[in-house]
């Protein structure tokens, strides 16, 4: 009986030992994601900042309209004498 025992002790210990490995494995697996996750997150926020500082601000798109509209208007003033000079006509 002491012979059962002593297997009984040493499989303990064996399944013991293993056990204890694959969970500190799993402990560093973890530890080793959130590592990644912090710094994945670390470049995401860095991407949102240099997307947001590249939009054009307000003003900048207002002054780079004006020559268009005021093109624009043009045309529209060229395109409505057009039309005042056909009903004339017609």
């Amino acid at each position: 009986m002491d012979g059962w025992q002593i297997g009984f002790d040493i499989a303990i210990a064996i399944a013991g030992f293993f056990g204890g490995y694959i969970l500190d494995s799993l402990r560093r697996s973890i530890d080793d994601m959130k590592t990644a996750e912090k710094e994945l997150m670390s470049k995401m926020q860095t991407v949102e900042v240099l997307i947001a500082g590249s939009y054009v601000r307000r003003d900048e798109l207002e002054k780079a309209m004006q020559p268009m509209l005021a093109k624009l208007q043009h045309i529209e003033d060229r395109i409505l004498e057009y039309q005042l000079k056909e009903n004339r006509r017609g």
